[in-house]
């Protein structure tokens, strides 16, 4: 009994780990993705990540700065044209 519960414990702890492996890093990725884009000056990406948790909010925070940094640059274009 015991020689077939080993084997269906260790299988059932890989496939966990590969569950939250997953899940951990594609978040993450898309997240290091959106920064990699804004440190190219691009201030226009989006993360969309719809999570409840940390990189929800971190994908919010980054979208909210995207945003912030568009307002500031059309700013200074318009008192740049402005003059």
């Amino acid at each position: 009994m015991t020689m077939f519960i080993i084997p269906i414990i260790v299988i059932a702890s890989i496939l966990i780990g590969v569950f939250l492996t997953i899940f951990i890093k594609r978040p993450s990725n898309v997240v290091v993705l959106t920064l990699a884009k804004m440190e190219k000056g691009d201030t226009v990406p989006h993360s969309y990540l719809q999570h409840g948790d940390e990189f929800g909010s971190l994908s919010k925070a980054l979208d909210s700065m995207s945003f912030r940094f568009q307002s500031i640059f059309k700013n200074i274009r318009q008192n740049v044209s402005a003059q």
